[in-house]
């Protein structure tokens, strides 16, 4: 759906959130059916609004050991109540590390869809963090807004 310049403009344009607080995940938080953000395992965030038509999100999914937890971060372009993803950060301690889906170079109509079948870029390796633990889900977070080049002030300094 976008070009790869698009893509990089995209992720390049500074953006702004305020304030990030992971909740169990439950059918009444009117999120996209498409993220499919249901069951006791997955704590998110609702959708901010990161200025101009941009949205982003946050999810974290416990597992029962380490190697089944996973991290990953949305950027959205929003229009109206349509939201085209423009790419995905994950993160897996089993394998791959940080890797980003981009929407580039594809035909297909990605609005109010996931990134199926779309490109991913490792982006490296990492300590191992976990998801379940608060202070690695600060630097995971950390790790996100600086590939979104999403910005988060804070009147403390910190990110929460």
């Amino acid at each position: 759906m976008f070009t790869k310049k698009q893509v990089r403009d995209h992720l390049r344009s500074p953006k702004v959130i305020r304030g990030i607080v992971f909740k169990p995940a439950s059918g009444s938080r009117n999120m996209p059916k498409f993220l499919q953000l249901k069951g006791r395992r997955i704590h998110h965030t609702d959708m901010l609004e990161a200025g101009d038509s941009y949205r982003a999100l946050f999810l974290w999914k416990d597992g029962n050991i380490f190697e089944k937890r996973k991290f990953s971060a949305w950027l959205f372009l929003s229009e109206g109540d349509d939201l085209t993803p423009i790419a995905r950060m994950d993160y897996h301690p089993s394998h791959k590390g940080f890797h980003v889906h981009l929407n580039c170079e594809d035909a297909r109509d990605l609005t109010n869809r996931a990134l199926p079948g779309s490109k991913d870029l490792a982006v490296g390796r990492t300590r191992r963090w976990d998801p379940k633990v608060e202070i690695d889900r600060i630097n995971l977070v950390d790790q996100a807004l600086g590939c979104f080049c999403i910005s988060m002030p804070s009147s403390e300094g910190g990110l929460f």
